[in-house]
């Protein structure tokens, strides 16, 4: 017997033993598990910190300790591994500062310019769009199978959770003005942002068989023997009518100056009716209940008309290593792509309006315009996926630090990125997440150039406990179909096994244990984590289901997306169905390291550490089958230990 109530013994066996000789999850205590499907906590007191994931408490939040131990403890870490860690994150994230403030001001790593650096395995969105506010899907993993023989063996089709991707909103979405643009950016970016927004809007409507239309609101327009003094001032003396009408409507303050029946649309926003906006023009504009705006197509010719005028709209620049100012089509497309995430989050878009003028039209290459016209379902698919918050937040991830020393990793982060963050230096920091993952800072771009500061709130936040904001559901979690998406890794979980593991006498890196466990769980939403397990499990203490896997290093693939409406739709996704993958775009996830090491841990707060150790320890306790015992996570540990205080799964 492993553990008894009552008193207990001093040490709880967490180590392995084959799953034939485990008790089943479904007939131990049920008194004290009713709905054996997690280890549950004690029920938090005041000053706890409670997870979004409702599985761990760690009590108390202000906690701030130093990190690391003398002695052999089973979670954990030395004070010299401690070390090693934040004297690496520290001398990493300075060398990427210091690169980024080496670069030239409004200058940027070029794949900013490039929104193509995004669709890998991105499906389409499906030809039909159901007139529901949400529709679902599933991703199809082909997985090994668990056969003792290996003459046998053979690979199944696994499919992940359903994720319902939101299609419809009670109301639009109110967008504010702002005194300056967060990030250096040209001041035709507003106007374009706002085409874009109407052009994904006015896709899904047409993918939902739903009719646009003008409303009775529309900006007025003046000539330009009346252009004011004061406020923004866009004059655009040779634009077309049907230009004019369009833009009348997509600057119309206060309410919506077009729209459909039905619920709002994923992208469907209107400017505050603060904004002093006058439209200077000879054309006069009316309402007409008899004109229709245009089509996602026509808004596209309508944009290039536009670009024209302003002189913008060039192609992406050719990926080399020279910073770049920002594109401002692509600037704009991929501010209005995450809007969905503004939704989500609950953030308010806001804009730096200037006034402009476009004195005529000029020859640009529309070569951007063209590119997103023709990849626009993938980057819907993508913008409105609820797991693209995964991506975000793995800008802070690293593959090799171990669940329980993201404190000291996420510290020096936190360390070196405070002064900037805390003084909203866009510029700076995005710098520094485009040096490091290019995929995944092309889309916080997007994030920043919508000015919502909260997010500056968010990354301490995240830095400090794991945790975006308290009242909100972690978006952080790592999502293994997502990852596929985008080509860029989120986790353990996105890496296959290294080496066959043949004897009985090896030890298996739990890491590997527990990707060969979760790749029979993929059709369950659960929260995992994205940080590596530390430590190894014997083979012989492994459940003998796993062996065939462990003998012939077995490994799990991506193969396609399956859209759930009134009938499946599968996508196999843009680089299958274009060939036309950006596929050099590398992450710089290498450590630096520093001259020497500090000897004695720094202060910081433990929860990082506590958390990640309780969510993997969560993880490890549930075998191939489904069983849960504390034998399967392979450790030997004190049911008195401090950080498993209030985990439940103890006697």
């Amino acid at each position: 017997m492993l553990f008894s109530r009552g008193g207990g013994p001093d040490l709880l066996d967490l180590r392995g033993f084959p799953s034939q000789f485990a008790q089943r999850s479904d007939d131990c205590d049920n008194e004290h598990n009713p709905s054996n499907t997690s280890i549950y906590l004690s029920s938090p007191g005041q000053h706890d910190y409670v997870s979004h994931d409702a599985h761990t408490i760690i009590q108390p939040l202000s906690t701030q300790d130093q990190l690391g131990t003398t002695t052999e403890d089973p979670l954990i870490p030395t004070n010299a591994r401690t070390c090693e860690v934040y004297g690496d994150g520290r001398a990493t994230w300075l060398h990427l500062l210091h690169t980024a403030q080496e670069l030239p001001a409004a200058r940027f790593p070029p794949d900013l310019n490039n929104p193509a650096i995004v669709l890998v395995n991105v499906p389409s969105l499906p030809a039909e769009l159901p007139k529901a506010r949400h529709i679902q899907g599933q991703a199809e993993w082909q997985t090994p199978e668990l056969l003792a023989d290996d003459d046998n063996r053979n690979e199944r089709i696994s499919r992940t959770f359903e994720s319902k991707f939101p299609l419809g909103y009670d109301a639009p979405l109110t967008c504010l003005l702002s005194d300056q643009p967060r990030i250096p950016v040209s001041k035709e970016y507003p106007l374009l942002f706002l085409s874009y927004c109407y052009i994904l809007t006015a896709t899904q409507l047409q993918l939902q068989k739903r009719p646009v239309r003008y409303t009775k609101h529309f900006l007025r327009t003046v000539p330009p023997s009346r252009t004011p003094k004061t406020g923004i001032v866009i004059s655009l003396p040779f634009a077309s009518r049907k230009l004019i009408r369009w833009l009348s409507a997509l600057l119309n303050t206060g309410t919506m100056g077009w729209g459909s029946k039905g619920p709002s649309p994923a992208w469907q926003l209107y400017l505050t009716e603060d904004a002093d906006i006058t439209l200077v023009t000879s054309h006069v504009i009316d309402y007409d209940p008899e004109e229709r705006p245009p089509s996602a197509d026509e808004a596209f010719e309508l944009l290039g008309e536009l670009c024209g005028l302003l002189g913008v709209g060039q192609g992406p620049a050719p990926r080399q290593n020279m910073a770049q100012l920002l594109n401002p089509c692509s600037a704009s497309f991929a501010s209005a792509l995450l809007i969905p995430f503004y939704r989500s989050s609950g953030f308010a878009p806001r804009l730096c309006f200037p006034s402009l003028v476009g004195l005529g039209p000029k020859p640009v290459d529309l070569d951007a315009i063209r590119s997103h016209a023709q990849d626009l379902k993938y980057y819907m698919s993508l913008a409105l996926s609820p797991q693209l918050g995964s991506a975000l937040w793995s800008i802070f991830w690293q593959p090799d630090v171990e669940c329980n020393l993201v404190s000291p990793w996420l510290s020096s982060a936190l360390d070196t990125l405070q002064p900037y963050l805390d003084t909203r230096d866009v510029e700076t920091v995005l710098k520094v997440f485009a040096l490091r993952r290019p995929r995944v800072a092309f889309l916080l771009a997007g994030i920043f150039l919508l000015g919502d500061s909260t997010i500056f709130e968010c990354i301490i936040k995240y830095l400090q406990t794991l945790e975006e904001r308290y009242g909100y559901a972690s978006q952080s979690n790592p999502d293994v179909s997502f990852a596929a998406w985008i080509g860029t890794p989120q986790s353990y979980l996105d890496f296959n096994p290294k080496k066959q593991y043949l004897s009985e006498t090896d030890r298996v890196p739990r890491s590997d244990v527990l990707r060969y466990r979760f790749n029979y769980r993929l059709e369950r939403l659960m929260t995992i984590s994205a940080w590596k397990p530390f430590g190894s499990i014997a083979k012989s203490d492994i459940e003998l289901e796993l062996w065939p896997l462990l003998d012939s290093q077995s490994a799990s693939k991506y193969v396609r997306w399956v859209w759930k409406s009134s009938t499946e739709d599968a996508q196999f996704g843009f680089q299958v169905d274009t060939n036309r993958c950006v596929h050099n775009v590398p992450d710089q996830l290498d450590l630096i390291k520093p001259a020497q090491y500090d000897t004695k841990p720094p202060v910081m707060t433990l929860i990082p550490s506590k958390l990640s150790t309780l969510r993997m320890l969560n993880q490890a306790v549930e075998s191939v089958s489904g069983d849960k015992h504390m034998g399967y996570a392979g450790l030997l540990v004190s049911p008195r230990h401090p950080w498993l205080a209030d985990w439940r799964g103890l006697p």
